[in-house]
């Protein structure tokens, strides 16, 4: 087994025994222009799972529409599951449909939950995996990824993430 099946295989086996991604089955047909969570009084409605059961807070959001998640979005599967190898190198849009950067990589913490590396503005930075959406790219191919709450600015004024500290 080469060395990037080994680790998209244990990423999708350590995600896989983290909070589920897919996509609540009562949302709309056509997702709202601003995601529920974005209205200042709104409290986020928990994802659930490919069973329509609730799932834990903290997971990226996945858009329903009707169709499987892969007729959605090539990025996930048909239970919803994002795909890390096919992740790792897509462009990730602003709601606004504005390029904020593109998938560096995908690391996972020592608590189990993952962050996502996007280069972005020439630097890297490293941003919480629940910032993620993954919208209907079958009718725009910039909604594969989307962070509806960051902005070209807001990308600038981040950190910079680096994969080794220059001693």
């Amino acid at each position: 087994m080469s060395k990037l099946a080994s680790i998209t295989a244990a990423l999708a086996i350590a995600i896989g025994a983290g909070p589920a991604l897919a996509a609540p089955s009562d949302a709309p047909a056509n997702p709202p222009a601003t995601p529920p969570a974005a209205s200042a009084n709104a409290t986020p409605a928990p994802a659930a799972n490919a069973n329509g059961a609730p799932s834990h807070q903290g997971t990226a959001t996945v858009a329903s529409t009707g169709r499987s998640p892969s007729q959605r979005n090539p990025l996930l599967a048909d239970n919803g599951d994002v795909r890390i190898s096919k992740l790792i190198g897509t462009d990730v849009y602003s709601k606004q449909d504005k390029k904020l950067g593109s998938v560096d990589d995908v690391l996972m913490g020592s608590n189990g939950q993952p962050d996502v590396v996007i280069s972005s503005n020439d630097k890297l930075v490293q941003v919480p995996w629940n910032k993620l959406e993954f919208g209907d790219a079958k009718l725009n191919s910039d909604n594969k990824v989307i962070m509806p709450d960051e902005t070209q600015q807001s990308m600038k004024q981040m950190p910079q993430f680096k994969y080794q500290a220059k001693d």
